[in-house]
This record gives structure tokens, sequence and C-alpha cells, in this order.
């Protein structure tokens, strides 16, 4: 999808501080953030927003530098603190929208900081007054069809894919939520033929093999599923959407071994997740069932280190308790251990 031209920047100012010295603040906090020192460039546009709040390049930049703390934190497998970042960056895009609300690009940015941070309907908002401005770029009506698709809101989703392929109609992205969607409707075999021909356009893109997956899978063929997914390499299968996708497929049609080493790739490959005491319940289920008791203890560990309240840790821990004929809690340390 192209790229939105930016509109020329107006500063909006205090009349207490100069253009000159806005200009050298916002120089300086650009060359601290190029350079990855986000705690300088931080105090520098902290002190401008404070002498110029009305400044509007000062709070995106200022958000930008949350961002990418954010995803540092991600990384980090600090998902919770990397939402409530996102949600203070977010702020700082609506007031600059607010001091900016005929710049379509701005209202885009806006809008994808807003759905990282999952407030949708924010969101949505931004899309659509940036599809407004600027009707003729796609980017801003997919985007709000991914938020109303998150919405439950299908139909008004499909008019607005539907656009967008009418200007659009080599755009993969597209054939891939239409498909989606239409698993969500249960129509199956309308879902294989758009993301069939998603991967036609595309067919090095991982997701989309993912989602053709997910939709054999759903509609009563988990061994196709599985066919497609196994054959990629294991820095694919370690993906967790590839990971979740095989590992409930190999699990519909009994290859639970196979399924096990699905769940201690991906947890391996990405211990930090926030998703990794799921995996190890998998995991550990999976040893259960081929009796190899002492690893299912270990994954049961690894689970309940991370989220020891979670209904399905602790259910897992009853079934391996069960198992065991043992009332106590399978977490104990035994003299087999």
């Amino acid at each position: 999808m192209a790229a939105t031209p930016e509109p020329e920047r107006t500063p909006q100012s205090d009349s207490t501080v100069g253009a000159s010295a806005i200009e050298a603040s916002l120089d300086a906090a650009e060359q601290y953030f190029a350079s990855a020192d986000l705690p300088r460039a931080r105090a520098i546009l902290l002190r401008l927003i404070d002498r110029a709040p009305n400044e509007p390049r000062a709070r995106e930049l200022f958000a930008q530098t949350l961002l990418a703390e954010a995803s540092e934190k991600r990384e980090q497998g600090r998902q919770r603190a990397s939402r409530q970042l996102m949600q203070e960056a977010y702020e700082h895009y609506r007031h600059a929208t607010e001091l900016r609300p005929a710049d379509a690009g701005l209202h885009q940015s806006a809008g994808e900081v807003a759905q990282a941070a999952e407030l949708f309907e924010m969101a949505l908002q931004h899309f659509e007054r940036a599809d407004e401005i600027n009707p003729g770029e796609t980017k801003h009506g997919f985007f709000a069809a991914q938020v109303l698709l998150l919405q439950g809101k299908a139909d008004r989703a499909e008019t607005r894919l539907n656009r967008v392929l009418e200007l659009s109609p080599d755009e993969p992205l597209v054939y891939a939520s239409l498909a989606n969607l239409y698993v969500e409707r249960g129509e199956y075999e309308a879902a294989l033929d758009w993301i069939r021909e998603a991967r036609r356009i595309d067919p090095r893109e991982l997701s989309f093999r993912v989602i053709e997956a997910g939709i054999h899978r759903r509609s009563g063929d988990p061994r196709t599923a599985a066919e497609l997914l196994m054959p990629l390499p294991a820095a694919e299968r370690s993906r967790p959407m590839v990971a979740d996708e095989l590992g409930r497929s190999l699990e519909e049609i009994d290859e639970v071994e196979a399924a096990g080493e699905v769940w201690t790739l991906v947890f391996s490959a990405n211990e930090h997740h926030e998703e990794a005491w799921r995996w190890a319940v998998h995991a550990g289920r999976a040893r259960l069932a081929e009796g190899r008791r002492e690893r299912a203890r270990q994954w049961l560990r690894e689970a309940q280190r991370r989220r020891p309240d979670h209904d399905r840790v602790l259910e897992f821990e009853a079934e391996f308790s069960r198992d065991n004929g043992d009332p106590g809690s399978a977490a104990k340390n035994d003299s087999s251990s």
C-alpha cells in the first residue's frame, strides 16, 4: 500500500517559546532518539512539552520514545508493561491529532498505536478520520476493517475490505482478512478460496499458510492442517503462531508425542513470552499422556512458576495428581525428582 504523504508541518507553540528554540530542541531530541539514548531524548521533550504544550511534533516524538521502550519490554516478555507504555504513547498521539486535525498520516499513526494498546474504539475513530481526509489511500480503510473484525462487526468490515480491493486488487492482506472473516461465519470453503488467493499473490508469507491450516482444522480436517505446517523448518515451527496451530492440529489427530515436541520447541524458543505458561501446560499434558511423569512434573513446575493461580494450570496440577493417585500438589518434590 502506498505511504500517505505527510502534510507540511506548522508548529503551533506558545508565544513564550521561539520557533528557533523549538527547532533546536526537536533536533537535539531526534539525535538522541536516533542514537537510542531514550532518557536524554525524553528529558528534552518533556521540557519542551512543558514550555510549548501545543507543539505537536514534540508530542509525536515523545510518543515514539515510549513506543521504543514498549518494544523492548515486549521482547523481554513483559507484555503488560509494554501495553501500558503504548497507552501512554497513544495519549500523546491523541493530543497531537487535536493540534493537527487534518493530518491523515498522524491519524493513521495514532490509530495504529491505539490498536496496539487495545484501545479499539479510539483506533477506529482515527482510521476513519484518516480515510475521510485521504480516501484514495487504502491503508486507512484496511486498518479500520481490522479493528471492526476485532470488534465483531463483520458486515462493516467486509464493506471496508471490498472497497480496499476495488482500489488495490493485488493486496494479499485484504484476501487474508476476508478469509478470517468467512471463517468466523463458518463458511470454510469461501474462506479457503480467499486465503489461497492471498497465497497465490504472496506464496512466501508464513502467516497465510498458518491461516489456511487453521481453516482446515476448524472445518474438521486437522490432518491436512498438520501436513501444511509440519514440513516447515524448526525456526518457523518455533514461532508462536505456527506452533499454536500445529500443536492443536496434532492433538486433534492424537499425535501426542509430535504435539509435545511442538510445545517444547515453542517454549524453548520463547520462554519469556507471556504465553509460555500455556505452552508448558500443553507440553506437560503431552508427556503425561505418554507416561513420562517426571517430564510432565517439570513442565507443571514451569507453568506454576509463571501463572500459579491460572485455572488451566490448576486443572493440570489436579490432573497430574489424579494420575499419580496422590491428592497432594504435583509441584512438591519427591525422591524420584
